[in-house]
């Protein structure tokens, strides 16, 4: 019985478009397509980095490849900074740039919508200790579960 495979190859259109994760080589060639050329035609940009759109090429040097993109933790003032922008301008995260010195607006989007997220708030201290105090509840969690479960052993035995 003969069996024929045919191979489907997949066009240049397919691999511009299909997502996967930034190489460290991609992100050379971002680094040395921007010096080169300026942060400005992202579309022309993106023809020095195969597989990749200029919206992709924009995200990724706007939010990890800059230089000058601050990476570090948030502190608490810059969140209390947040918030009060955020009340007065509302969700326009270019406005708040001048504010906040090595943050991008898709860093500062993304800082809101965790701090939105976690909890409603009213003490921005609060938010910087929870991860202290959540690691101390999950501790008592599974002393609490772990006890549990010695108790429900044990009355299985009374029961049989």
């Amino acid at each position: 019985m003969n069996t024929t495979v045919v191979i489907q190859q997949s066009s240049p259109q397919d691999n511009y478009k299909r997502k996967h994760k930034w190489t460290p080589e991609e992100d050379n060639l971002l680094k040395e397509a921007v010096f080169q050329f300026g942060s400005h035609n992202w579309d022309f940009i993106s023809r020095h980095v195969p597989g990749r759109t200029g919206k992709q090429c924009r995200e990724r040097w706007l939010v990890r490849v800059d230089p000058n993109i601050k990476k570090d933790s948030w502190t608490q003032e810059e969140d209390e900074t947040l918030i009060q922008l955020q009340n007065k301008f509302g969700n326009k995260w270019a406005r708040f740039i001048p504010y906040f010195n090595g943050r991008s607006s898709s860093n500062i989007k993304n800082r809101w919508m965790l701090l939105s997220k976690e909890q409603p708030f009213t003490n921005i201290a609060e938010i910087h200790r929870s991860n202290d105090i959540n690691q101390e509840r999950w501790r008592k969690l599974e002393i609490f579960q772990e006890s549990i479960s010695i108790i429900d052993a044990e009355s299985t035995k009374l029961w049989f």
